[in-house]
């Protein structure tokens, strides 16, 4: 069942990071805080608190449409995200 939610979460949230993306692109605040809070929420399930944590922040800025921000935790939630879709790929093979 576990390997079956992890699957699942890799495939949504990179859905999810795309959109996030995209909104980053356009400027689009609401797309922004709507992929973002998806991401918050389905990420701490997994313990992934740093991720969740600029998720939340990134959420923050599209609800609140302050997207100067945006950018930087932008940058440090890319990161993060590849390392957490790392762990968990290779955690899937084991």
């Amino acid at each position: 069942m576990m390997p079956d939610i992890l699957g699942s979460f890799l495939k949504d949230s990179h859905i999810q990071m795309s959109s996030i993306r995209e909104a980053a692109q356009t400027k689009n605040a609401d797309l922004l805080h709507k992929n973002a809070h998806m991401l918050k929420s389905s990420s701490a399930l997994f313990g992934a608190s740093e991720f969740s944590n600029l998720c939340k922040e990134l959420e923050l800025a599209g609800r609140q449409e302050n997207l100067s921000q945006m950018p930087d935790i932008l940058e440090k939630a890319e990161t993060e995200y590849e390392r957490i879709c790392s762990v968990l790929s290779d955690f899937l093979k084991i």
